[in-house]
């Protein structure tokens, strides 16, 4: 049996107190974006960035694995004629 948590971290809490807590410790990542949001999409480096700041800290800190896989999903594609 495989444990599998997710934590959903809204857009707005990308600058928060809290965000490096989320990622450490974490072995993979999930970036979702909406697809009838331009802003979403472009948000999604952003994101990529802090994940990789993070895990570069934890890999200085602490023998833990980090999360080598980032995968970025694209959500609400049934709307995506709203484009």
């Amino acid at each position: 049996m495989q444990l599998f948590q997710v934590w959903d971290i809204g857009g707005q809490s990308i600058a928060g107190e809290m965000i490096d807590k989320y990622i450490y410790g974490s072995h993979a990542a999930l970036i979702v974006y909406d697809v009838t949001n331009l802003n979403s999409f472009d948000n999604c480096q952003d994101w990529l960035n802090v994940i990789r700041r993070v895990t570069k800290s934890q890999e200085k800190h602490a023998p833990m694995p980090t999360p080598d896989p980032v995968a970025i999903i694209c959500s609400q594609t049934s709307l995506s004629l709203l484009r």
